[in-house]
């Protein structure tokens, strides 16, 4: 009876966290389209001068998140490749929206977020960095492996070995061909 009074209380708990989150996602989302009036634009443009147009679908990325940690089985590595999958996004989002994303000073950053939607500090000024060392090209390629490899580490690597060998069973069965 105990351990029901816990696994109840848990429950609760979960369910209350999840709630607050859904509200404040759900506002935050709400804000970045000019629904919520003057808080919410003030709000929204903190946000986006952060995180630039990524700002669009993190407040629905955290709400996912909140439900997986605390609902679902998951492991470390499910979260941390989100968390990467989120930063490969915004890099990525950054490189695609920028002309020339080297040498962007830091004051710049959050300016280009606020009022443009592009980059914002936290993914534009990290860019510009990475693109005055490899690159346009290499910033190209390094987003994409990092990616991947968040992908990886989100699904899971031996997920993606059963996959693939399902799909090998499947493209060599009679009744595919």
């Amino acid at each position: 009876q105990r351990k029901e009074e816990l696994r109840r209380a848990e429950l609760k708990r979960n369910i209350t966290i999840l709630g607050i989150t859904a509200v404040l996602g759900i506002f935050l989302f709400l804000a970045n389209f000019g629904i919520i009036g003057f808080i919410g634009n003030a709000v929204s443009g903190f946000f986006f001068g952060l995180f630039g147009s990524f700002w669009y679908v993190l407040p629905l990325v955290i709400i996912a998140l909140t439900f997986v940690i605390l609902f679902r089985p998951h492991t470390n590595g499910q979260i941390i490749g989100t968390v990467g999958f989120c930063i490969g996004l915004s890099f990525l989002i950054s490189l695609i929206q920028s002309k020339s994303a080297e040498n962007v000073p830091f004051s710049e950053c959050f300016a280009l977020g606020l009022n443009e939607h592009k980059g914002g500090i936290l993914a534009l000024w990290p860019s510009s960095f990475v693109v005055s060392l490899l690159g346009k090209p290499g910033s190209w390629i390094l987003a994409i492996l990092i990616l991947i490899a968040s992908f990886v580490a989100l699904v899971g690597f031996s997920n993606l070995v059963d996959f693939s060998d399902r799909f090998n069973e499947w493209s060599e069965s009679d009744e595919h061909q």
